[in-house]
């Protein structure tokens, strides 16, 4: 959401592509950017917060208590699951 003082970004997404897409529409705008909401625990709605706010440590990020809760638990886990694979085909 664009305001006259900034920006403020409700729910991130999966992948870093879209990401670098949000990061780059921020610089476009020239403006700050004010705050994160994040809605749910879904990785496709917070894995791109600490990406989008890393440069930024200003930025407050806020969610519910039951969310950041369950954020805690999950996010390393569905990192893991959703991060580049280090299985090999077993083809030679």
């Amino acid at each position: 959401m664009e305001t006259a003082q900034g920006v403020v970004v409700v729910d991130t997404s999966l992948l870093n592509s879209d990401i670098a897409a949000l990061e780059a529409r921020l610089v476009a705008l020239d403006k700050p950017l004010l705050g994160v909401f994040v809605t749910h625990a879904h990785p496709d709605h917070f894995n791109g917060v600490h990406a989008l706010v890393a440069d930024r440590r200003d930025v407050p990020v806020y969610a519910t208590a039951g969310v950041a809760k369950t954020i805690g638990e999950i996010a390393d886990a569905k990192r893991a699951q959703w991060g580049p694979s280090t299985v090999t085909s077993g083809r030679r």
